[in-house]
């Protein structure tokens, strides 16, 4: 039951969104919409949820079609392969792939350190856990798997910048998650996706006690996780996992994610912001 409430709400936000979304794509047939996916556990966990949002998918289900009531009408056209929104059992597939991910691996990584995080603080999720994830990408639109184009560039970047952070809004108010973890980097968010955060209404906390800066990939970079808030809900912006190690990766997301919980602030003061 409360799975359909979430999928419910979900169509009932983001249908005019994506028709708006849409209507602004001069040309439909070399690209195909991406929809957020959640694990079949996900809308009964009364444990802080955990929401990860990638960059952008290449190839993504090219035989979907841009019938966006058709996608939305979950429960008319249930189980049907060509619509991407709700399908709850998409996760299990992909991770259940043979080919590694650094981009599944790093969110495995996180999401299993999460759950003994949280067992750790009397909170327990059920099932495995991929069964209680979001998954979202910044980007919402792909270009089919034959299209030479990056989902990130020409038309369907033009567009997206005025839609792609309005759904993510929708998404993040109708899903509830306490933690955002958005595996996009600052310098491509940046670059693609200018004022992003401004636009989700987010301000940067100051985290730099806990040392956010972290390394260990093959060019021997550094980089620096940042952590916002609005709304209290927590978004934590660091880089896309390939090329990263993964280890190192999850040990500062945790570490963000540790001192979020025990210093929460709707459960003490504020964090101080910068």
């Amino acid at each position: 039951m409360r799975q359909k409430v979430l999928k419910d709400s979900l169509a009932a936000a983001l249908r005019p969104l994506y028709k708006g979304m849409a209507d602004e794509l001069k040309d439909k047939s070399d690209k195909v919409p991406f929809m957020l996916s959640f694990g079949e556990k996900y809308s009964e966990s009364i444990a802080p949820r955990i929401f990860f949002v990638g960059r952008s998918t290449y190839g993504w289900i090219d035989h979907l079609q841009w019938d966006i009531d058709y996608h939305f009408n979950w429960e008319e056209n249930r189980g049907k392969d060509d619509r991407g929104f709700a399908r709850t059992n998409q996760i299990k597939k992909i991770v259940g792939r043979k080919v590694h991910s650094p981009f599944w691996g790093a969110i495995e990584k996180v999401s299993r350190s999460y759950s003994y995080i949280l067992r750790q603080r009397g909170k327990q999720q059920q099932g495995k856990w991929y069964d209680n994830i979001a998954w979202s990408n910044v980007c919402k639109v792909s270009y089919k798997s034959e299209v030479n184009g990056n989902t990130d560039s020409g038309e369907a970047l033009e567009v997206q910048r005025k839609w792609s952070a309005m759904i993510l809004n929708k998404e993040v108010e109708c899903i509830q998650p306490k933690f955002v973890v958005l595996f996009v980097g600052k310098k491509w968010l940046d670059a693609k996706f200018p004022n992003f955060m401004d636009e989700l209404d987010a301000r940067r906390l100051d985290m730099e006690h806990l040392k956010m800066d972290w390394g260990g990939c093959r060019d021997k970079s550094n980089y620096k996780l940042r952590v916002y808030e609005s709304k209290c809900v927590y978004y934590i912006l660091t880089e896309h996992p390939q090329g990263k190690n993964e280890n190192e990766h999850q040990k500062v997301i945790s570490r963000a994610i540790r001192f979020l919980l025990d210093n929460d602030k709707s459960v003490k003061s504020p964090l101080e912001a910068i």
